[in-house]
């Protein structure tokens, strides 16, 4: 089974190209943000020097987020289209589970990364009580508060190039540290394999795990109740 993934989850793109569990092609390119100029040239280039085609592809996988909005739409949106072109399966997974397996056989670890506004995403993975180590739910909090949620001596694991972790170190001094240079791909690549592909109706249906609003469902609440209040007013 060949697997072409790709991560637009952050400033920086990851293409994986896999034959199993073998790497065929790795890569990252630093885009700054611009997805739709980097991304599909990128994947044209990482196909030819294989010497392959999208139909020589049989699963096309992108992360889900959280991340960038922007990227995250890109990627997906790209993976699903060629997918659908070549008569493949899509596939998803999130970019704190793919930094939660790069952490495997290290114990149970928080991944996090930096949302921004002072806040982190994060969860917490078990692989032994959850197996392909999928979390329970995921957090959007404060660093402070989501630095209190972790044990004593417990494993964080986040990017390098993300504040989150050393963040999240400043509140808990007793956190174990486990910093990842990229979103792997390596690792993406083992949490897609692990699973039965069963319908290809995922093209469809898959669907962005952006655990934020965005900026644009933000505004159009702050119109909404903004309008409600200047009914409210003139009712009066």
């Amino acid at each position: 089974m060949r697997l072409l993934c790709v991560d637009t989850s952050s400033k920086e793109i990851g293409i994986g190209l896999f034959s199993g569990s073998k790497a065929i092609s790795e890569e990252y390119i630093t885009a700054s943000r611009n997805y739709n100029s980097v991304l599909m040239p990128a994947i044209k280039r990482v196909l030819e020097s294989a010497g392959l085609a999208p139909g020589d592809i049989d699963v096309f996988a992108s992360t889900l987020g959280p991340g960038s909005f922007t990227g995250i739409r890109v990627g997906m949106a790209a993976m699903k289209g060629l997918a659908h072109a070549a008569g493949g399966y899509f596939a998803g997974a999130t970019t704190l589970e793919i930094l939660a397996r790069q952490s495997f056989g290290k114990g149970p670890c928080w991944a996090v990364l930096d949302a921004g506004r002072g806040e982190v995403y994060a969860a917490f993975f078990d692989e032994k009580k959850e197996g392909a180590a999928r979390p329970v739910k995921f957090i959007l909090e404060s660093v402070e508060k989501t630095a209190g949620r972790i044990k004593k001596g417990a494993a964080v694991t986040g990017l390098s190039r993300d504040a989150a972790g050393g963040n999240i170190l400043r509140f808990n001094g007793s956190i174990r540290l486990i910093s990842q240079e990229h979103i792997s791909m390596a690792a993406f690549n083992d949490i897609i394999t692990g699973r039965r592909m069963q319908d290809k109706r995922a093209v469809y249906s898959a669907a962005p795990v952006y655990i934020r609003a965005s900026e644009a469902e933000e505004s159009l609440k702050r119109k909404k109740n903004a309008a409600q209040k200047q009914a409210g007013v003139k009712r009066s």
